[in-house]
């Protein structure tokens, strides 16, 4: 049965990625027929309906945000994000998405943990066609720079030297100095492969769990355990709630044939929901698995 939306828009039936494209577009449309509210009332409504306190980077950059755009991200705009803009069925409640990732077509977005108490709030990469859920970044300020970096990585180019785009180029240089970001996103040479990307990422942003579990994985493949342990431990005091991490420690004990140390971590991530727990395929997981891609060190 085909979904319509409230104006009267009709998408067929399509995956979960069709369909929220279909559904941000209508969003758009109407964003863009509606007066800008002052940002500072449009991000109080925000907070309303997210039931959080957003990170004071949040507010800044969006009061300072002229382009929607910043590496790999496109940004909703708040209107839209306060409309439902990201939000489809089976979604974990706690993940609040605020833009969409260029070319991948995943959502990045907040995902509330209890220590938002605390002044954290991670934020999360949704991969929209298993409804996975991976850290990105420990903040949004350091999510900033990942967007920078990664953009960089991905377009092969060196975003110093592109006068193509002047306004968004300024902004770029705008938010470095807004949030004291280091110039060298900018001034050094982008990142050859994925080890040398999750080493830039882990440079600024020592609470990425996503890169302490690459990195880890890439010590494991080259014989050092001890130090792949430590990067997994190290991974799992800042994102416990992440379930990729406590298997990636079980498959080492299993490997070292000592079950009774693997089968805990193997537990506990029976114990997070699916959303968390990605596939076993995005992790070097050595010879022995024969479903794992695995890549050769470098």
């Amino acid at each position: 049965m085909p979904t319509h939306s409230s104006d009267g828009v009709y998408c067929a039936n399509t995956p979960n990625r069709d369909l929220q494209f279909c559904a941000d577009i209508i969003l758009m449309s109407n964003y863009e027929e509606t007066p800008t509210e002052p940002t500072n009332e449009s991000l109080r409504h925000l907070e309303s309906f997210w039931h959080v306190s957003l990170p004071e980077t949040f507010r800044i950059f969006y009061t300072h945000l002229q382009s929607p755009i910043l590496g790999n991200c496109e940004f909703y705009p708040i209107r839209m994000i306060v409309q439902g803009a990201g939000r489809i069925f089976g979604m974990l409640p706690q993940f609040l998405p605020f833009g969409r990732a260029i070319g991948d077509g995943g959502l990045y977005g907040f995902y509330v943990t209890p220590e938002i108490a605390l002044g954290r709030l991670p934020v999360a990469y949704l991969e929209e066609d298993d409804m996975y859920l991976r850290p990105v970044a420990s903040s949004f300020e350091t999510f900033l720079a990942h967007c920078i970096t990664v953009g960089r990585y991905e377009v092969e180019e060196e975003w110093a030297e592109d006068s193509d785009d002047w306004q968004e180029a300024e902004e770029r240089d705008t938010l470095i100095e807004l949030f004291s970001l280091p110039e060298t996103l900018l001034t050094l040479e982008a990142p050859r492969n994925n080890t040398e990307l999750n080493e830039r990422l882990l440079s600024f942003d020592p609470h990425n769990s996503a890169s302490l579990c690459y990195l880890g994985c890439n010590q494991r493949s080259l014989g050092h355990v001890e130090r792949a342990l430590d990067l997994f431990h190290r991974a799992s005091e800042v994102a416990p709630w992440f379930g990729d991490i406590p298997y990636l420690i079980a498959d080492v004990f299993r490997e070292r044939e000592q079950p009774l140390r693997a089968i805990p971590y193997y537990w506990s991530v029976v114990q997070h929901a699916l959303p968390l727990c990605t596939h076993t395929i995005n992790w070097n997981l050595g010879e022995d698995h024969p479903e794992a891609d695995v890549y050769p060190p470098r």
